[in-house]
């Protein structure tokens, strides 16, 4: 299986979406030019081409962020507090439970390379 980096999405402007990309990229201007870039996280998460989601904002948008990609059917890994998230477990669970045991993945302490 192959995994591609092909969107970001910034809550502020696509040119803070542009900057992420050049910067995890190492100014690789082929993958910048290929990696599509919103202006807000609904673009990402209405993305027919994005299959997972990485949640890397900051805790307090966790839940929302979580929820929609769910709920646009995308699969979600996200660096997440336990402890923050108690109350909404059972909501997400809902939305989980018809779905594979992969679509939501719970890591703590995770840091990916690129992040």
């Amino acid at each position: 299986m192959r995994h591609r980096f092909v969107a970001v999405g910034s809550s502020s402007s696509v040119e803070k979406a542009q900057e992420f990309v050049r910067t995890v990229s190492g100014n690789n201007e082929e993958l910048v030019k290929s990696v599509r870039t919103y202006a807000n996280y609904e673009g990402v998460f209405g993305d027919t081409d994005v299959s997972i989601v990485y949640i890397g904002t900051p805790q307090s948008h966790h839940y929302r962020n979580i929820l929609d990609a769910l709920n646009a059917g995308k699969h979600v890994c996200c660096e997440v507090s336990a402890r923050l998230h108690s109350n909404s477990r059972p909501e997400l669970s809902l939305i989980t439970r018809p779905l594979t045991i992969e679509t939501m993945f719970v890591c703590p302490q995770l840091k990916p390379r690129v992040f």
